[in-house]
């Protein structure tokens, strides 16, 4: 998208990371409000809506907007997973060093995705179609009904 134009490219990285300073600033006093559980489905919803709207921009400067977004939503699951009040003082080390290992084994995970897809548009498919099964997960347990 950006063959010629280099320099969109780490535009494109900064303002994906200005999206995770908003999403960190916004999540973070919306999950005091309403709690941790609603705002972690909704970021997760939204992650999963705009980035697979990501894999379908038609220009950078729509792409660089819906990675802002998304790293909106990043920041805001991050924000709710890393408070954990719905775990127990005693595993919440547990929790947290859990969490945290998911997280890595999950960027591992994309890149060995990456080795395997090629394409950029099929990979961001890839990777919100798995956070829509998340989605439908959570709610066949029961765990949107605090959300509506």
């Amino acid at each position: 998208m950006v063959c010629d134009r280099a320099v969109l490219s780490d535009v494109s990285q900064s303002i994906y990371m200005a999206g995770l300073l908003i999403g960190a600033t916004l999540f973070g006093m919306l999950s005091d409000r309403i709690g941790r559980r609603p705002v972690f489905l909704i970021s997760i919803l939204i992650q999963a809506v705009f980035g697979l709207a990501v894999a379908f921009s038609p220009h950078i400067y729509v792409f660089m907007a819906l990675r802002c977004v998304v790293g909106a939503a990043v920041s805001g699951i991050m924000v709710t997973v890393v408070s954990l009040e719905w775990v127990g003082v005693a595993y919440r080390t547990k929790a947290l060093m859990n969490a945290h290992t998911a997280f890595a084994i999950g960027q591992m995970a994309v890149a060995g995705l990456s080795y395997g897809i090629r394409n950029w548009r099929l990979l961001e498919i890839a990777g919100s179609l798995d956070l829509i099964s998340l989605v439908g997960a959570f709610q066949r347990r029961g765990f949107c009904a605090s959300v509506i």
